[in-house]
C-alpha cells in the first residue's frame, strides 16, 4: 500500500477507509480485494463522453461555438466571468 501511495502523492491521496481494510482489534479482519478507495477511483473507467446533444445545449448557453469554444459573436476567446 505504501509503495502505491508514495508513487501517487502529487494526487495526495487519502484513505478514509483504512478502518475498513484494517480494524482495530479484536475485530475480524474483513474480507479486502486488495485496493483502497483512492486506487478503485484513479484505476476505475473514465465517465462517459456527453451526448452530442448536452455538449450543444450547454455551448448555446454559454455562448460558444461547440466544436472549438470561442465565442459565437466575435470567433475570439470569450472573458471568464467573475
Amino acid at each position: 500500500m505504501w509503495d502505491y501511495l508514495s508513487s501517487k502523492d502529487y494526487l495526495q491521496p487519502k484513505v478514509p477507509d483504512l478502518d475498513d481494510i484494517v480494524p482495530l482489534p479484536p475485530a475480524p479482519l474483513p474480507e479486502w480485494d486488495g485496493k483502497i478507495a483512492f486506487q478503485r477511483w484513479f484505476e476505475g473507467d473514465a465517465p462517459p463522453k456527453p451526448s452530442e446533444a448536452l455538449m450543444m445545449k450547454l455551448a448555446n448557453q454559454a455562448g460558444v461555438r461547440v466544436d472549438n469554444g470561442l465565442d459565437l459573436e466575435t470567433g475570439l476567446p470569450k472573458k471568464p466571468k467573475k
